[in-house]
């Protein structure tokens, strides 16, 4: 896979999506992805200040509190990533499958750096209305998607149709 002469592993880059019941909106990329950015967020600019006086102050609380304790307490320092991590972020998991579809592409492509994604029979899960619906959410957010299916139930997006003697045919 390329784009501007420069190439991605297919592996990190595209997503197959057979199931759609097993998506995770909050999976380990995703919200890893989003940590770095709302950590990138907290230290630049006008925010850095604010940020490491919150630190400070936790940091100062705990050694504040830690006085009673008989023996001496030493500590790590406490960076932004590591209370990103401590407070576990998660997106919410819609229960509309075609809603759990375009919110995972466009998590997926905006914090995990997916660049296409690959659905396989997504129609047999959603009625033909749903499924117009989604692709045409998917097509406005200008999420690339490729959608491999054993039946063509709409009109509305630009199709091939591949037979079993790979001759190609346009509509």
């Amino acid at each position: 896979m390329a784009e501007s002469s420069v190439e991605y592993d297919i592996s990190k880059r595209v997503v197959l999506i057979i199931d759609p019941f097993s998506l995770e909106i909050s999976s380990k990329d995703v919200v890893s992805g989003l940590q770095k950015k709302v950590a990138d967020y907290l230290l630049n600019g006008d925010n850095y200040l604010q940020t490491n006086e919150v630190l400070e102050s936790v940091i100062e609380l705990i050694l504040t509190k830690s006085l009673d304790v008989e023996s001496s307490i030493t500590m790590d320092g406490l960076s932004i990533q590591s209370v990103m991590k401590a407070v576990s972020l998660k997106l919410m998991e819609p229960d509309d499958i075609c809603q759990r579809l375009c919110d995972y592409a466009a998590v997926a492509s905006k914090y995990a750096g997916k660049m296409l994604f690959v659905m396989v029979n997504v129609d047999c899960f959603v009625s033909d209305t749903d499924y117009s619906d989604c692709v045409r959410n998917l097509r406005y957010l200008n999420i690339p998607i490729l959608l491999i299916e054993s039946d063509c139930k709409t009109d509305s997006i630009p199709t091939k149709i591949i037979d079993r003697d790979f001759c190609e045919l346009n509509f």
